[in-house]
């Protein structure tokens, strides 16, 4: 059963040893270092040893990391004796057998077997588990059990669940599932961000600034939850969605990588980022580019944005996408955000100079409504009308489907400055029905002949 240890065996037996009832105490007294130096699963005179071994002296630590050791370790040695799996990839076939061991707790299950190891070095932590050869060898499961184990709903939302690998191996029947329970975990582990996104497509935050200073190399030798982590920074940037989409997809999780991959649709971030989402989306047949829906036409309005020019500032980035961001906070910023009560203690004050900077520095770090609201008027008052026009434009992406006469007010009278007859005709229109102060209706009407 374990023949392919037998090379193992052979240079930890010394010679020809009998014992009539040997125990794993006294084989591992014997080949201890060999054993302990092994850091694998290996079978000695009829016993399997499992060996745990760090160079630390950090007792804490090695207890947190020896679980996903030993379970790497019991992997390897199922996996040695299993046939190989039909359609799942030499690491997937690995990622799939430890959330086996995870979900049938075998780290707990093991502890009465525990021997005692005291290696020679001693910044070495170890721990060694011993069982006869014949007991392990029944342990080992087929595919059709450990898909049974891990495909189990009531399971899904366990610690320690590893999605990506069980949707390559459930059923289609529990694929909606698995999402949702994956997307349920992604609230505690990145961010309330990242989990709407990838649950319903929000957009409920975005940091132009963090967006700007990403670089292929950060995206390229970041781990998959350093990834997530940034998704919940500037979510449904397709850089970020085409990175760990092509991570997942090169370890043989298909599905997951064109599920985040469907979600990497805003070209005007990055159109080659977009691309490749697409293409990753296209191996596939049961996901499509997920649209972002917004009752703005911004083709109606982009001939006031041709000329924006934020150089210097913080939304620089705007300078390449000359469009807004479909989302972001649709409300004021947190309280403890010190930019923005600036820019509001200085607007208050009539300090327009003042208070734009500390505004915009505000929308860099996180996009919200009521700082590009404020933000915007500043730059009209500057009569930086392009810079205006972004700003507003993008106040109204963040709550599309709510009131907002305010932005529509200023739209307005920016295209008619501008000569933009396509604008203005498409503003007016969403002017109608806006709810106007009547000092705003006077100024429509002298400076637009607008009568709202």
């Amino acid at each position: 059963m374990f023949g392919r240890f037998s090379s193992v065996a052979a240079l930890l037996v010394a010679g020809p040893i009998c014992w009539a009832a040997p125990d794993p105490q006294a084989v591992l007294d014997r080949h201890q270092e060999s054993v302990v130096a092994s850091n694998q699963c290996v079978q000695v005179e009829d016993f399997v040893f499992l060996s745990v071994r760090m160079v630390t002296d950090d007792h804490d630590f090695f207890n947190f990391a020896y679980t996903t050791r030993l379970c790497d370790a019991v992997a390897d040695a199922f996996l040695l004796q299993m046939p190989r799996h039909e359609t799942l990839t030499p690491l997937l076939q690995r990622f799939v057998m430890r959330q086996y061991l995870v979900t049938t707790k075998f780290p707990e299950r093991v502890i009465p077997y525990e021997l005692n190891c005291q290696p020679k070095d001693r910044m070495v932590l170890a721990r060694v588990f011993g069982f006869p050869a014949k007991e392990f060898a029944a342990w080992v499961p087929d595919w059709k059990t450990v898909e049974n184990t891990v495909c189990s709903p009531s399971r899904f939302l366990e610690t320690d669940v590893n999605f990506a690998a069980l949707m390559e191996i459930a059923p289609e029947e529990l694929q909606i599932e698995l999402r949702k329970d994956a997307v349920a975990q992604f609230l505690n582990l990145y961010g309330m961000a990242c989990h709407r996104f990838c649950s319903d497509g929000l957009l409920i935050s975005f940091s132009p600034q963090l967006a700007g200073s990403v670089t292929q190399e950060v995206l390229r030798d970041a781990r998959i939850s350093d990834l997530l982590f940034l998704l919940n920074e500037i979510p449904g940037d397709p850089r970020v969605l085409a990175a760990l989409a092509t991570k997942f997809d090169e370890m043989g999780m298909s599905m997951m990588a064109q599920w985040l991959a469907s979600r990497g649709g805003l070209e005007f971030i990055d159109p080659a980022a977009s691309r490749q989402c697409r293409a990753i989306v296209e191996k596939g047949k049961f996901f499509r580019m997920a649209p972002y829906r917004t009752d703005l036409d911004f083709e109606q309005v982009r001939g006031l944005l041709t000329q924006l020019d934020f150089s210097g500032t913080p939304l620089e980035i705007y300078n390449r996408w000359r469009l807004p961001f479909p989302g972001g906070a649709p409300g004021s910023p947190p309280a403890t955000d010190t930019d923005f009560n600036e820019g509001k203690s200085r607007f208050e004050a009539g300090d327009m100079a003042g208070a734009y900077p500390a505004f915009l520095r505000s929308i860099a770090r996180h996009i919200s409504c009521k700082a590009c609201e404020l933000a915007g008027e500043c730059a009209f008052a500057n009569q930086a009308y392009h810079e205006a026009a972004l700003l507003f434009l993008q106040a109204l992406a963040t709550r599309p489907v709510e009131e907002g006469g305010r932005p529509w007010f200023y739209l307005t009278r920016i295209a008619k400055r501008m000569g933009d007859a396509t604008a203005f005709r498409y503003c007016e229109e969403r002017l109608a029905g806006q709810r106007l102060s009547p000092d705003e209706r006077r100024i429509l009407a002298d400076e637009c002949g607008i009568q709202n």
